[in-house]
């Protein structure tokens, strides 16, 4: 087994972790490990990262629906658009080049680490507009649709 194999084994625990311990988070792992390490193409790391990334997260949902922690109502709004939005993503992905797709995923982990620096609230403007009811399924829908399409263009 050579050093790199290792590596990439190693880096998938911990990305395995950070999905279980976070509930998220390795996604952003996933596509560069499989890609920079690894030395698949961007265009296979992607939907490997979904698949590892779908399946992963599938077992974490269980456990937190079982431990009646999961809002069904807000994953009933959510789930369909993410899936329509992930299927649009996926397409667009086809129709884009790798480099594309690796500086939206680059720009969507700057984004996300901004965010988490800055904590919540300091990054929206004094003039955005005010945002629907937290609660509002059509408001849930359209956040999944843009979740959804982020994540089949750029595999997190």
């Amino acid at each position: 087994m050579t050093a790199t194999v290792v590596l990439g084994y190693g880096l998938a625990l911990a990305i395995g972790l950070s999905l279980g311990l976070l509930g998220g988070g390795g996604a952003i792992l996933t596509v560069p490990v499989l890609h920079y390490v690894l030395g698949y193409g961007v265009k296979s790391a992607v939907p490997m990262s979904l698949v590892v990334v779908g399946l992963t997260s599938g077992v974490g949902a269980l456990r937190h629906w079982r431990g009646g922690t999961v809002n069904g109502r807000a994953a009933l709004a959510f789930g369909p658009s993410a899936i329509a939005g992930a299927l649009l993503g996926a397409e667009l992905g086809l129709q884009v080049g790798a480099e594309i797709q690796l500086t939206v995923l680059a720009l969507v982990i700057l984004t996300a680490a901004v965010a988490m620096l800055l904590g919540p609230g300091r990054i929206a403007s004094s003039a955005a507009p005010p945002r629907p009811a937290p609660g509002s399924s059509w408001m849930i829908a359209l956040v999944g649709a843009g979740v959804g399409l982020v994540t089949g263009f750029v595999g997190v």
